[in-house]
């Protein structure tokens, strides 16, 4: 049986507070950097029969945000 990766305990609303933890995150960055930033995270969760599902969040990186200062238009090719 091979592994499966399934993001429904990260996802399923109530079940861990990611959207806040993801908010207040971007709010320090943005303010520690003085421009928008985009970041990179993991989460694992494990889960044993009989006891609630631990989770540990892990903050990789953070980096500007790559926004070109100029207008691109992109022609539709059909």
């Amino acid at each position: 049986c091979e592994p499966v990766a399934d993001f429904a305990p990260v996802l399923e609303p109530g079940r861990m507070p990611l959207s806040p933890l993801l908010a207040a995150l971007l709010r320090a960055a943005e303010e520690a950097t003085g421009e928008k930033v985009e970041i990179e995270f993991a989460v694992t969760v494990t889960e044993e029969r009989g006891e609630p599902p631990r989770a540990r969040f892990g903050f990789l990186q953070v980096r500007p945000m790559a926004v070109p200062e100029q207008t691109v238009e992109i022609a539709d090719s059909r």
